[in-house]
């Protein structure tokens, strides 16, 4: 836990969001009986990562299946604004991804700009989460581009996967090497048009990484 962590816990006491005990937001009895964790896939075709088309280019990493008590947390941090456990959830997405060596920062799926004033900004708890357990700096080079709908409201497959193909825009990518992270995946299409965006501006490599993700859609 870092400082402003710490203080946030000595203000406000937390209690395990699952079973209520006292001390972190998720304990670590609750955390033993979490799933396995997931093995690595491809975002753009869904075969075993690395497949044989796309390599490691768009490799998914994610703790969990979205499903049952996985579920719940993620949603209890996002909509119960409760950043401490975002952020535990992001050490846990993050544990066990092996790097390669490389100029490796730790990047989120931005907050859509209106996010600010109306909801939480739970994906920037994830990636100080996912930062601290990989021990890499934080980079903010990803921004929407267009206003897109929320892909939790697209009722459809086929309507996540029509997500607008200009929704970002980055910067300061060049020779640089990403972990992007976001909190579920579901078709993958959030996750695979912000790589792709950052490849676009220079990125040299992207792994990308979810707390959790949908096993069927």
């Amino acid at each position: 836990m870092d400082l402003a962590g710490a203080l946030c816990h000595l203000l406000w006491p937390q209690q395990c969001v699952s079973c209520g005990a006292p001390g972190e937001a998720l304990c670590s009895d609750c955390e033993a009986m979490l799933p396995p964790r997931l093995s690595p896939v491809c975002l753009v075709c869904g075969a075993p990562a690395p497949c044989k088309t796309h390599g490691v280019k768009y490799v998914l990493h994610s703790r969990t299946p979205h499903e049952g008590t996985a579920r719940e947390l993620v949603l209890k941090s996002k909509y119960g604004r409760w950043g401490e456990l975002a952020y535990r959830l992001g050490q846990l997405a993050a544990e066990g991804v092996e790097l390669s060596p490389g100029n490796w920062s730790v990047a989120a799926v931005p907050p859509r700009r209106y996010f600010w004033k109306t909801s939480f900004p739970h994906t920037l708890w994830l990636r100080r989460g996912a930062a601290a357990q990989l021990k890499l700096p934080q980079s903010s080079p990803l921004r929407w581009n267009a206003r897109t709908e929320r892909q939790t409201e697209k009722k459809t497959r086929t309507a996540r996967l029509a997500m607008n193909p200009k929704s970002f825009a980055a910067a300061d990518c060049e020779a640089k090497d990403f972990i992007l992270i976001d909190d579920v995946t579901t078709t993958g299409t959030t996750l695979r048009l912000a790589a792709k965006t950052l490849y676009a501006a220079g990125a040299r490599r992207v792994a990308c990484l979810s707390w959790s993700r949908a096993l069927s859609d």
